[in-house]
């Protein structure tokens, strides 16, 4: 761009977009410095109260002494343009960390977490509450030193008020349930989107990713939170209850501050593994029922007549590949996981196996013979089942209701070699 003048700043050069507005790299023409400067969307402007609030919580922001929050220079409109000035970072947002470098290891995500965090509490301990904790809004430099920007920009009214022009569906993704409810917005909430953002570092994906806005409403509101071990089974379980409680829908179930979440989440690094099955097999956590008791309680009936009755592979199908789980501790669960897991054994005993075969004509495809694997199927009345073959690394697979064919990597997965319908738990 050419060079433009914003009050007592010449613009350079434009160097990010987002929701809420432009972000230029501009000159301080009084102090002679380089700065960055955030030129808010006009809307914002007409909206009653905002500018003054604005203000308020952008030098009460910038009063903070706290090294990983970026400091505010100015917080000011000139002919109708809202803007924020703030240091010139020599950094990346997380999301482009995340995009070009793929998951975190536990420890990287945990360095990350905790300097978030660390703004985050110094910010609450002063009245300060972001509403807007998300990757876009971590800036990290190539030194993994994490900034957390935008203090006094974001607030519930924004949010509520501008969903229809698109600039918040970012934001979607990290919002904490009683934001979608009630419209409360205290510091639970910023420890909620913390969470989120630790489950996107560890797993390199968003909680409740969903195609829009309706998706991510219903996952925040509705289902169990998402299980870190689901995507990386080579994490350790303990960040599975890091998780489930950080983004627990009661915020009073949540960690209080970020501190406790971040030290839960160095805690899980050395947390001992839960007891392992017969098997060897790490057990799987349960999930919450979230389900209405009524459709639990006829799955369970379903499963439990089917256990019942003798079910073995068709004709021709050898049955030693598939071995049930062995669970001792899951109460009213257990029928219907052996119910699961006999239908599971009854209609594709031989599709598990890692030598390839044909699913349609039941021949032998060309190629080196493989040796099968064993494996058992976990199944859960969330319609979550696992499946582990006996090399490592253990593999688990969450497989939501619908029809799926598995993808292979050789020695990591087991191959399914036929279509096959999950409701509930179970495979029709």
């Amino acid at each position: 761009m050419g060079e433009a003048n914003l009050s007592r700043y010449a613009l350079i050069e434009e160097i990010g977009q987002g929701g809420m507005g432009t972000v230029y790299r501009a000159t301080d023409t009084k102090l002679l410095r380089e700065v960055a400067i955030k030129v808010l969307r006009p809307e914002l402007v007409s909206m009653p109260g905002y500018v003054e609030r604005f203000r308020r919580e952008a030098y009460a922001a910038a009063r903070l002494s706290e090294p990983h929050i970026v400091p505010v220079y100015e917080a000011d409109d000139t002919d109708g343009q809202l803007f924020i000035v703030m240091p010139l970072i020599d950094g990346v947002d997380l999301n482009v960390v995340l995009a070009r470098d793929g998951a975190m290891t536990p420890e990287r995500a945990i360095h990350v977490v905790d300097q978030v965090g660390a703004a985050l509490d110094a910010a609450h301990s002063s009245g300060l509450v972001h509403r807007d904790v998300k990757p876009p809004n971590i800036l990290v430099t190539a030194r993994d030193f994490a900034y957390l920007i935008d203090f006094g920009i974001a607030n519930a009214d924004y949010d509520t008020k501008l969903t229809a022009t698109g600039t918040t569906v970012g934001t979607w993704g990290y919002m904490a349930p009683e934001r979608f409810t009630t419209g409360v917005a205290d510091e639970r909430g910023d420890t909620y989107a913390l969470a989120c953002v630790l489950y996107q570092c560890l797993t390199g994906i968003q909680p409740f990713a969903g195609n829009g806005m309706p998706q991510q409403v219903h996952g925040h509101c509705y289902l169990a939170p998402p299980r870190p071990t689901s995507m990386v089974p080579t994490l350790p379980s303990a960040f599975d209850e890091v998780v489930t409680r950080g983004m627990a829908k009661d915020p009073d179930q949540r960690y209080q501050t970020c501190h406790e979440l971040v030290e839960a989440a160095r805690h899980a690094l050395t947390a001992p593994e839960p007891a392992a099955d017969v098997h060897g097999a790490r057990r799987p956590p349960a999930l919450p029922l979230t389900m209405p008791a009524a459709l639990y309680n006829e799955q369970l009936h379903q499963a439990q007549t089917k256990s019942a009755s003798p079910q073995g592979p068709p004709p021709g199908r050898p049955s030693e590949l598939i071995t049930p789980p062995h669970h001792r501790s899951r109460g009213s669960k257990i029928g219907l996981l052996a119910g699961a897991a006999a239908v599971v054994a009854g209609m594709i005993g031989a599709t598990f196996a890692l030598n390839a075969r044909d699913h349609t004509t039941g021949t032998a495809a060309p190629g080196p013979k493989r040796a099968p694997a064993s494996c058992h199927i976990v199944a859960d009345p969330m319609a979550d089942i696992a499946v582990r073959t006996d090399q490592e690394p253990r593999l688990r697979i969450p497989v939501p209701p619908g029809w799926h064919r598995s993808t292979r990597q050789d020695g990591q997965t087991v191959v399914l070699h036929r279509l096959a319908h999950c409701a509930g738990g179970q495979r029709r």
